[in-house]
């Protein structure tokens, strides 16, 4: 595969997990010629090109979601996509700081730079729209400087939080995160500065190599030392990095060092520059003719293919080579797999050997040998694994060809998951791939369909097709089906390349309708957007409609009618919208002007009457006199335009008068009693007023009289009010004045009650029960008041029998008397 560059005169930068490779001239004055930066898939394919006329990056490297960054040395930092398209900037140094980046590592989604102040500049995200930049103190100075610089990433770290490892010239290490800076004074431990540092990619190893040759791996705690090698040479590699997760490889001009975890190594001779791009389990090297992988042995293959192996798999490998070579062995391999146990381990073995296995032809082999296995075996178990495996083969086979040319170990596969690889697919526009892999993996299509729609909208930019067209060619290729697909996306996508008119057409597919209204309101299609949430008939959706049409509308200074004209062809939106704001009301919140217009909007039905309510409700909330005074001219106002509002403001104008007769009365007597009473509350107090002002007793009945006939007060209920408050207040002499002036017209009942009521002697109360001229009301009365001593007198001068059966049924508890009541009963005949 020619890569058709030279990778000595460029910067080389790869993404992990068979990803994109970024590739940068390089040249002594240090600007970027012709050409800018290539990317680049693993076939050697190139699949992009960033025009650049900038100075070389600082650093560069790649995110989890492939995405590149370029860092300059003044803080700029460039985030593109795989395609080459450009997502934003961002500056991870401040404008006012007089600083340069020295050196950057990228991880995962963050980006560490290290200033040339040795002042590191974090940010975790990347990827957001405003990413978030803070200042990690490192603790180190021009005198004590940083030879070099990686991160362990949070996953990886106890507290959870990024931390950077940064090598000194004192031959020490200093972790630093958001804390602040730990000193690992590892003086002691090793005998020259560190000048390259690699972590392991299981976050539990450090790789350092020192000035000295001495390659030293210690735990990323910096408790343990695994390994000292010496090299023999102290000129520093041109590059280390990790062979997956047990070996660290390095390389200086013409060949690799590759070291295991015991010390033992292996020498590669190159004669080409090279480039290399450690993976999880394994490496990858970059040459300017080829793409090589570099992997330790899988075990499940090493177990099969060890020399002299008697390994249930490689018994079962042997014997289907010997069956398929019509040779009798077969029997005897397979006798020697003794047990169903071990025949299930060796079809496992042979499956994930199939896995592990690059070469499809050999891959083959091992499946046969897995699949020759389970004809011996009456346990179906392994069915499913077979097909499982032949899945991810499939997969994994088409990744690995010249297009797309992402090329994956099963580990990796694994360890990626099939989701982030048809994300990986739909970044390099490899829709098809990504649909038949969602029908053979069982995966949901929703996703692909949707970027495909969506990057076929964003192609229609440079070659204009008709809304209807493109509307058609969307919904061929997205059938309806049981689980709707979210058309909003689309839609959404149509209308940031400015065609609002397919984006509309798009969103009548939507089945949605919240989200369907959501999209129409961020367009500012209020009109299209209220109907649809009436149309939904729910009201959750339209509540969302009216709330944000008017929050829209007054922001942008739009006049309030338009909004009611909007609404006006909508009665259930109206409905609503009235509802809405009453509810508003009873929150206690001040919204009243809202409800009032939309009473008095010419586009709907003016509601004088409800609008008058509104505005005497207001009024009472309100704590001045005069502004409440106000509302119930305007209430009254109102009223007297409707025909069936008459009443209500006569009743208001009335109302009003009485208030403002109360506050007269007020500030006359000097008393807070008559504001918000009643008429007849009014009238009470202004009788029992004379209690307390004697002097004024004349004026004070006076304007009970003028209260009674303003408000048409009916004589026999002002006689009500004024006994009750003439008793209350103590006033007997008037209580008396006015029981005998004339004949009562509410007779003299309310008096006794008045008195008995206030406990009042018998005799005062008989006197005036004596008053009443009928014998039988008075025995009424003295058996209501419960005065039977003078009940039995009249019923004994009477000699009435039905009063004393009246009595022997009565209330009466007194032995005596009750005595009494029966003598006379007796007396009378009545037993």
């Amino acid at each position: 595969m020619g890569w058709n560059i030279s990778i000595s005169e460029h910067v080389v930068c790869g993404a992990p997990f068979g990803g994109g490779l970024a590739v940068i001239r390089r040249c002594g004055s240090k600007d970027i010629l012709a050409g800018g930066v290539q990317i680049y898939n693993t076939a050697g394919v190139q699949i992009a090109t960033i025009p650049w006329g900038q100075k070389l990056p600082v650093g560069l490297g790649w995110t989890d979601d492939e995405k590149l960054l370029l860092v300059l040395d003044d803080g700029s930092t460039l985030l593109y996509d795989l395609l080459g398209s450009f997502i934003r900037t961002f500056l991870m140094l401040p404008s006012s700081i007089n600083q340069k980046i020295v050196k950057v590592c990228v991880w995962g989604h963050g980006l560490a730079a290290l200033t040339d102040q040795m002042v590191l500049q974090v940010c975790d995200d990347v990827g957001v729209a405003a990413p978030q930049v803070y200042q990690m103190a490192t603790g180190l100075s021009s005198n004590r400087p940083a030879i070099s610089m990686v991160v362990l990433n949070p996953r990886f770290t106890s507290s959870g939080l990024v931390e950077v490892i940064l090598s000194t010239s004192d031959k020490s290490v200093i972790i630093v995160d958001s804390n602040g800076p730990e000193d690992q004074l590892l003086q002691g431990r090793i005998q020259a500065p560190i000048v390259d540092m690699a972590v392991a990619p299981n976050g539990r190893f450090l790789a350092c190599f020192t000035a000295t040759g001495i390659l030293t791996v210690m735990s990323t705690s910096f408790t343990t030392k695994v390994l000292d090698f010496d090299t023999s040479t102290s000129v520093a590699p041109l590059q280390m990095d990790w062979c997956g997760e047990d070996s660290v490889i390095l390389y200086w001009k013409h060949f690799l060092l590759l070291i295991g975890p015991y010390g033992h190594w292996l020498k590669f001779p190159y004669t080409r520059a090279l480039h290399i791009i450690a993976e999880a389990d394994c490496c990858r090297i970059i040459t300017d003719l080829s793409c090589e992988l570099l992997q330790r042995v899988p075990g499940a293959i090493e177990m099969i293919h060890r020399i002299g192996s008697t390994h249930s798999a490689a018994m079962l490998y042997d014997a289907m080579e010997a069956f398929e070579d019509g040779d009798a062995k077969a029997n005897e391999n397979m006798h020697s797999v003794n047990s169903a146990e071990q025949l299930n381990v060796a079809i496992e073995v042979n499956i994930l050997a199939a896995l592990a296995e690059l070469e499809p032809t050999q891959q083959k082999r091992y499946l046969r040998a897995a699949i020759y296995g389970k004809a011996f075996c009456s346990n179906s178990v392994q069915d499913g694994c077979i097909v499982s495996a032949v899945r991810k083969m499939r997969v994994l086979n088409h990744m690995r060809r010249v297009d797309p040319g992402i090329f994956l170990t099963a580990l990796q596969y694994e360890w990626l998951a099939p989701y982030a690889l048809i994300d990986r697919l739909l970044a390099r526009k490899q829709h098809q791939v990504a649909l038949s892999m969602c029908q053979l993996l069982g995966i949901a299509q929703d996703k692909v369909l949707i970027h495909w729609a969506c990057a076929r909208l964003r192609e229609s930019v440079a070659a204009p097709t008709l809304d209807e067209h493109l509307r058609d060619e969307i919904k061929v290729h997205l059938p309806t089906r049981d689980c709707a697909l979210p058309y909003v996306r689309i839609a959404a996508a149509a209308d940031l390349i400015g065609r609002r008119r397919l984006a509309i057409m798009l969103l009548r597919h939507e089945t949605c309708a919240t989200e369907q209204v959501k999209l129409l309101l961020s367009m500012r299609e209020y009109d299209c957007a209220l109907n649809q949430a009436v149309s939904s008939m729910e009201v959750d959706v339209i509540h969302l409609a009216l709330l944000s049409i008017e929050r829209a509308l007054s922001s942008a200074g739009v006049a309030v009618d338009s909004f009611y004209s909007l609404i006006a062809v909508h009665k259930d939106a109206s409905s609503l919208l009235h509802a809405l704001y009453r509810e508003y009301l009873l929150r206690g919140q001040h919204k009243h002007k809202l409800l009032h217009n939309l009473f008095m909007n010419p586009s709907l039905p003016i509601k004088f009457s409800e609008a008058g309510n509104l505005a005497i409700k207001i009024g009472y909330r309100e704590a001045s006199r005069t502004i409440r005074f106000e509302r119930m001219r305007e209430a009254i106002a109102l009223y007297a335009q409707s025909r069936d509002s008459q009443f209500q403001a006569k009743q208001t104008e009335e109302h009003l008068d009485l208030l403002e007769t109360q506050i007269e009365f007020e500030a006359r007597y000097g008393v807070a009693c008559f504001l918000d009473m009643s008429v007849t509350e009014s009238i009470y107090n202004l009788i029992a007023l004379g209690a307390s002002q004697t002097s004024l007793g004349t004026t004070l009945q006076s304007d009970a009289l003028r209260i009674q006939r303003r408000f048409r007060v009916p004589d026999r209920r002002f006689c009500h009010i004024k006994v009750k408050a003439l008793a209350a207040s103590g006033q007997w002499a008037q209580f008396h004045a006015f029981a005998v002036e004339r004949r009562p017209l509410i007779g003299y009942r309310p008096f006794i009650l008045a008195l008995v009521n206030c406990n009042q002697p018998t005799s005062k109360v008989l006197k005036y029960v004596d008053r009443v001229q009928s014998v039988d009301e008075r025995f009424s009365l003295l058996v209501e008041f419960k005065l039977w001593r003078p009940a039995i007198e009249t019923a004994s001068r009477l000699n009435d029998l039905e009063k004393f059966i009246q009595l022997q049924s009565s209330s009466c508890n007194d032995p005596q008397l009750r005595a009494e009541i029966s003598q006379q009963l007796i007396r009378l005949g009545g037993f």
